[in-house]
């Protein structure tokens, strides 16, 4: 590895790459070199644009240069296809398999009789290992077929084909050199689903993949150490199911193989788990002192048992401890307990055996601090028994067989067992629900070739959650509520539009979502941030607060009794950060006023109904109370500045607000004599209602008895028409009279706060009047005569 000792994403990988030097201590050679000091011989030797950089050397072979994350387990991955590059193949089931655990396998048939590197083995071994280097997690397996009957069942029609998920192609004419067979190979590659791995700088591998049609991605913890990740095997079988369109048996078979895999490995993770266990507790006897829940076996003990046919069985009766109170126990305490439990036992008891290897069972118990007593039996005379007191050791089961054989099973155990536990330190292992059989036929009907039978078509794609779980929250997932950290969202980037599938993850729920997203039946996700956000608090240093807005609390925050001064803005906008203090001034401009409210979204993180979005950052909306609906959007040909802002919300807000916005820069003297001039407003506005009234009754009385008028007949001798002067001209006159009310109603309420105002003066000089020091008699006399003159002459206009 090349790094710079300054770079943090070397200090990052340096962990991880300690983790697989010390996994692969025994089979590959390790070096970190520093390649950034200027005088230094790598410097000079090599031009390196970014760091760390990855290298693996290979003998005879060149450098592979790895692409992926500098993840342990990914680096692991890596370094098992260089040690292995190319896979043999002994019959056809071993393909299906590939299948399910790669996206393609490119298979090549040499003949090893004549010679040890057929013509075209090298170049195609140098093949597998250079393609590493733009696949490092083997999407493109190398198989070699070296029978020449197994290649005949293959039905080859070339030594070098490319079998894919439903086809295969022909390399065509002979190897001549990898770098074209590698060209050829990914050229013609054609998937179903697959892993992307983003390379964390800017990129277009997500955007080449989403801009094409929408995609079904599921985010999952990847367990590459395992072979198998469970949801992305089921995300496979899922999305073959959809994309057979010929319903070919091939691709029934992969699917079948899948299953099959689920299967076998959930049943055979825990069985290896516990053996894993046990071989740590066996080859580390502190571990039980560091670790008591590894260590379960307390005593064993040879005994013989009859069964109800009067066979004789010899059995290892183990008696289990508790492991609380590991330190404490005893050996000898539990021989005794033991030999006093077997004393009187009775293995009929327990079930109907008919023969003594059938007995291998294990039960509750409770003797004192012990929890489980197990039995295992067979049938061998005594002499073959031995009188145990403790578990059979593995170095004497190695006497009975082959001592090298031996040797490779217990290497091979250990070996799994040391790459279980790397995998699960990176994430652990979980398995979706099988369905019901009983009721596929409802869900799975008309699912299978789906695919072709419809425009919205769908790309299945998977990501690693653990390492980009960033993703999943820019979509407004919160992995951390998730059954077993998976979900799945489709995307249309074309619309805009994200589904995510609200249920855990299983065929039946991928199944049927994908069913409703073709019939356009899923209701558009809002996205939200997943991280919470701080209440709108004022600090005793801050006099204004605007509050973050969310998809969550848009309609209570916005859409409430309030007119309301939104900003929608985005964290990479540049002028959206540059008119803030703008923004931030107009609202402490309106601090004291509560009928309005001063509030931003983040667009870029938060998803709102179409009517809410707006096209540009940063905008400005006026929401006006009582009137949402016909909401403001700030002149785009305006510049945001404070006097052309600050005119917008006076402009469009209500009275109530102006007044109050007024009474801030209004003093005593101009509230005294705006409390005079607006009584004389509502005496003219009640006059002018009284003659409108008036006007009404006259009106009324002359279209209701025209004929008993004289002189207001017209020439020609018509009485006017009635329904014409009530429809139009009584309508007016009411109208009028409405606006009259209008107006004297916005006066009385002005009234109102001028008066409050007035009070919070008063009390405020009287406050400060009992506080004023030195004051003379005689000065203070004269003060008080002024304002009493002059409060007089506001009461007597009044």
């Amino acid at each position: 590895m090349y790094y710079a000792p300054w770079d943090a994403s070397s200090l990052q990988a340096r962990e991880e790459f300690e983790t697989v030097a010390k996994f692969y201590h025994n089979e590959v050679f390790f070096a970190a070199i520093n390649c950034w000091w200027p005088d230094g011989e790598c410097r000079k030797k090599f031009s390196i644009p970014s760091y760390p950089i990855v290298l693996a050397y290979v003998h005879e072979m060149g450098i592979v240069r790895y692409e992926g994350p500098i993840v342990a387990t990914y680096l692991i991955y890596f370094l098992d296809s260089i040690l292995s590059p190319v896979v043999p193949l002994h019959h056809s089931g071993e393909l299906l398999d590939l299948l399910t655990k790669h996206e393609a396998v490119l298979v090549a048939y040499f003949e090893f009789k004549n010679s040890s590197y057929p013509k075209g083995y090298k170049q195609f071994y140098f093949a597998a290992l250079k393609s590493l280097s733009s696949d490092p997690h083997r999407r493109i397996c190398f198989a070699v077929l070296t029978n020449k009957h197994v290649a005949e069942s293959f039905k080859l029609k070339s030594d070098v084909q490319l079998f894919l998920w439903n086809r295969s192609i022909v390399y065509p004419g002979e190897i001549n050199g990898h770098a074209e067979l590698i060209k050829w190979a990914f050229d013609v590659m054609d998937y179903t689903s697959d892993w992307i791995s983003p390379p964390g700088t800017k990129s277009g591998m997500l955007s080449q993949i989403l801009e094409n049609s929408a995609a079904l991605i599921l985010f999952t913890p990847r367990s590459l150490l395992l072979e198998h990740t469970p949801y992305y095997n089921l995300l496979k079988e899922v999305a073959l199911d959809y994309n057979n369109c010929d319903k070919s048996s091939f691709v029934e078979s992969i699917k079948h193989r899948l299953v099959l895999k689920r299967h076998i490995m959930q049943e055979e993770f825990s069985k290896t788990v516990k053996k894993c266990h046990k071989n740590d507790t066996s080859n580390n006897p502190d571990l039980c002192r560091l670790r008591p829940d590894h260590c379960d076996l307390t005593c064993c003990q040879a005994t013989s048992l009859s069964l109800k046919s009067d066979q004789a069985c010899y059995c290892r009766a183990c008696l289990h401890h508790v492991v609380e109170n590991i330190e404490d126990m005893k050996l000898f305490e539990c021989e005794n307990t033991l030999k006093l439990v077997l004393k009187n036992f009775d293995i009929n008891a327990l079930g109907s055996f008919d023969q003594c290897n059938d007995i291998e069972v294990s039960f509750p118990v409770k003797f004192g601090r012990y929890k489980r007593l197990s039995f295992h039996c067979q049938m061998e005379s005594p002499n073959a028994v031995k009188s145990l007191k403790k578990q059979l050791t593995e170095e004497e089961i190695a006497e009975l067989k082959d001592d090298l054989i031996l040797t490779m099973i217990q290497n091979n155990e250990k070996r799994l067992c040391h790459r279980m536990r790397y995998a699960l330190n990176y994430s652990e292992l979980f398995f979706p629900n099988f369905p019901d059989p009983s009721d596929t036929t409802y869900w799975l009907g008309n699912f299978t070739g789906l695919g072709c039978l419809t425009n919205k078509t769908l790309n299945f794609i998977a990501m690693d959650v653990i390492l980009y779980h960033s993703f999943a929250e820019n979509l407004g997932i919160d992995i951390s509520l998730n059954r077993h950290q998976t979900s799945a969202v489709i995307v249309e980037t074309t619309k805009e539009n994200q589904f995510v599938l609200e249920e855990p993850v299983t065929k039946k729920a991928l199944v049927e979502f994908i069913k409703n997203y073709t019939a356009g039946s899923l209701n558009r996700y809002l996205r939200m941030p997943v991280r919470k956000l701080g209440g709108c608090e004022m600090g005793e240093e801050s006099s204004v607060c605007v509050q973050e807005v969310t998809t969550a609390t848009f309609f209570d925050v916005v859409l409430d009794e309030k007119d309301v001064v939104l900003l929608y803005y985005a964290p990479w906008c540049g002028p959206c950060q540059s008119i803030s203090h703008i923004f931030l001034s107009v609202a402490d401009y309106f601090s004291n006023v509560e009928d309005i409210k001063f509030a931003r979204i983040n667009g870029e993180e938060n998803d709102l109904p179409w009517e809410y979005t707006v096209e540009k950052y940063p905008t400005i909306m006026f929401f006006p109370v009582k009137r949402k609906s016909d909401s403001v959007e700030f002149p785009s040909h305006l510049q945001i500045s404070m006097t052309n802002l600050l005119h917008f919300v006076l402009v469009h807000t209500q009275p109530k607000v102006r007044w109050k916005v007024s009474m801030e820069m209004c003093n005593r003297d101009c509230i005294a004599h705006n409390l005079i001039m607006s009584a004389k407003e509502i005496r003219r506005l009640f006059r002018e209602q009284k003659g409108l009234i008036n006007d009404l009754h006259f009106t009324q009385f002359l279209v209701y008895r025209p004929k008993k008028v004289k002189g207001l007949l017209p020439k020609g001798g018509k009485p006017p028409n009635a329904n014409y002067l009530k429809s139009v001209y009584l309508k007016i006159i009411v109208e009028r009279i409405h606006k009259k009310r209008r107006q004297i109603y916005q006066a009385q309420q002005l009234q109102i706060v001028l008066r409050k105002k007035r009070n919070v003066y008063l009390q405020d000089r009287t406050d400060a009047g009992s506080r004023t020091p030195n004051v003379t008699p005689e000065k203070k006399g004269k003060k008080s005569k002024h304002i009493n003159i002059h409060q007089k002459n506001a009461k007597d206009e009044l």
